[in-house]
């Protein structure tokens, strides 16, 4: 038989062994989501395209009239103003519930809608956010589908869109929508941001584009960081403008190092989940400051440098040393913007 001390030694054990599990439920939950409420509050301010007569939500059918594509839009747009505001296309995972389901839910890129990451965006402190969730089809169904949706959307708000302004930032299985959509039509956008695509890609368009993953992601079947060696290789756009940020581990929801997008969603600086072995670098494999990514992506457009003559367009000697010194003490003085010309061109020192 036990001694009462031992007696009490045991139920003490006991009780510390039920009440731990307890208590990492409890900080686990909490941790999960500190930002439940600021999340829900931005979800709130999209809005289904909706005509009059029309149902809640905007179906775009492919050519087979069998798939679809639903969106949800955020505007900048408080009052009538002559203001050109960028795009930026949100391709989520591939919609695989009917008519009714319910985007927004699962993922943060709602932040995006916020007062604090709109006044991120270049010049203009706010952009459309246009949440797409394609139909559960091949690619080129996606894509067909996705031109109507594309093409209704800016038909309908074209006083208020700056076209040379049209970015796609895509994740999971919406990579290769965003590929097909942006390689289809690359003079059309500006800049593309990837993460943690499913299916291997091996071709790029010749825009700025920022590639993100776990270099453990269990959830493709390949080898992540060669669509990093293809997009270096067969980009069309200078090394200086093209990304990779790579994690040795990720785990935001359990996911086996996949939801590297949740690291987008918050614009990096405010995430909280779980990561490890962050390295950010450009196309010539040179470590650069992971820096906000509507920050780096506002600043391309399809028609800087066009006409410019500015000479961080390629002036050497003398002449590039002057223009830097100008630069300098201009941007010390706050004589001018933190565009240093008309062509966007800001890191080229």
């Amino acid at each position: 038989m036990f001694t009462k001390t031992t007696k009490r030694v045991i139920s003490l054990i006991l009780c510390v062994l039920m009440f731990v599990p307890f208590m990492t439920i409890m900080s686990s939950a909490y941790v999960a989501d500190p930002y439940s409420e600021e999340r829900e509050a931005a979800r709130n301010k999209f809005s289904a395209p909706v005509k009059a007569g029309e149902v809640e939500k905007k179906i775009f059918l492919g050519p087979t009239k069998t798939y679809y594509t639903e969106y949800r839009v955020y505007s900048p747009v408080k009052k009538t103003t002559d203001t050109k505001y960028p795009v930026v296309f949100l391709i989520g995972k591939n919609n695989t519930e009917t008519q009714n389901s319910e985007d927004l839910r699962h993922d943060s890129f709602a932040f995006w809608a916020n007062d604090e990451y709109q006044n991120r965006f270049y010049e203009t402190k706010g952009a459309y956010i246009v949440y797409v969730r394609p139909a559960d089809a091949d690619v080129s169904i996606q894509f067909e589908s996705f031109k109507l949706m594309m093409e209704e959307f800016i038909k309908d708000r074209k006083a208020n869109i700056d076209m040379n302004r049209l970015y796609v930032v895509a994740w999971d299985k919406g990579c290769s929508l965003a590929i097909k959509a942006t390689t289809s039509k690359e003079s059309n956008f500006a800049a593309l941001v990837l993460s943690s695509p499913r299916e291997m890609i091996n071709s790029f368009p010749s825009i700025p584009t920022w590639l993100i993953a776990s270099k453990n992601d269990k959830a493709a079947s390949f080898d992540l960081t060669q669509c990093w060696s293809y997009l270096k290789d067969y980009t069309g756009t200078d090394l200086d403008k093209i990304r990779f940020t790579s994690f040795d581990s990720f785990n935001s929801h359990g996911e086996n190092n996949h939801e590297t997008w949740e690291y987008v969603a918050y614009d990096i600086d405010k995430y909280t989940g779980e990561q490890s072995g962050a390295k950010t670098v450009n196309g010539r494999d040179q470590s650069v400051d992971a820096t906000s990514v509507i920050e780096w992506m506002s600043k391309f457009g399809t028609d800087f440098g066009s006409d410019c003559d500015c000479p961080c367009h390629g002036a050497t000697g003398w002449e590039a040393v002057k223009w830097f010194f100008k630069w300098m003490i201009s941007m010390m003085l706050k004589i001018e913007k933190n565009r240093p010309c008309k062509c966007g061109v800001k890191d080229h020192w």
